[in-house]
């Protein structure tokens, strides 16, 4: 399932979920379906609420993980307009594949692994890279350089949906990126999400609806500027469209 979080255009700033499914989105109430709504009629929304923390992974030399965490509060959703800073020239969108957390845990070994994923989606963290060189310079983990906003969606794919695809943990995940009307870009993305799990686990417990990310792609785009519209893409979990003003 491609599940969803919304608000209708009719009555704004009432939260509603659902699934999307052939280009229509059924609102559900718990399990039960409580009305068919058209796109066009309707706003996407970050598909989860308040993340408890967003962690970004990177991989070490002896091919261990490490981590830093990302401030939650500047998650956005589709179509979000993001400011363009002023005190970088040099922003840039990452992107990577989010794993959202389903359960609390902890120690958590690789044949429990899987039990843990509530879904996946696209996310573009916006970072300034000039000033990111500044504070590594400094010896400082992610700071202001990465308090820019964290794009997410358009939807939470669960896992049982990928499998009727194939499966997810053999994917080959490939992350695309557009700025305006210039080419679209791809390269494919590294994917340890057993191991990001496991490695998350270790120091403290997980908890339900916090977001892993991978190792962000590198796509060699020119930085973003003040009415750019990014469109950012990972096979299988569909286009996440936002702007920079």
């Amino acid at each position: 399932m491609k599940l969803v979080r919304f608000d209708l255009t009719a009555s704004p700033g009432q939260v509603r979920s659902g699934i999307y499914y052939d280009n229509r989105i059924y609102e559900t109430n718990g399990n039960q379906p409580v009305g068919i709504h058209d796109l066009s009629k309707l706003t996407l929304l970050a598909p989860l609420g308040s993340p408890p923390s967003v962690r970004r992974f990177s991989p070490l030399a002896d091919g261990g993980l490490a981590y830093e965490f990302l401030n939650p509060t500047i998650l956005r959703g589709p179509l979000a307009e993001i400011d363009a800073p002023d005190f970088t020239r040099d922003l840039a969108p990452e992107l990577s594949l989010g794993i959202i957390v389903s359960d609390a845990g902890e120690m958590i070994d690789e044949t429990e692994a899987p039990g843990f994923i509530l879904g996946f989606t696209v996310v573009a963290v916006l970072v300034a890279e000039d000033l990111r060189e500044e504070e590594r310079k400094l010896g400082l983990g992610p700071g202001r350089s990465s308090d820019i906003g964290i794009v997410v969606g358009p939807f939470l794919t669960t896992p049982d949906e990928l499998d009727e695809e194939g499966g997810w943990q053999n994917r080959d995940w490939t992350a695309t990126l557009r700025i305006g009307q210039g080419d679209t870009l791809a390269t494919p993305l590294t994917a340890p999400i057993i191991e990001m799990l496991i490695t998350a686990s270790r120091n403290a417990p997980l908890q339900a609806g916090e977001v892993l990310l991978t190792p962000p792609a590198r796509l060699p785009a020119s930085p973003l500027m003040p009415a750019d519209h990014v469109v950012a893409g990972i096979a299988g979990l569909g286009d996440l469209h936002f702007s920079v003003i």
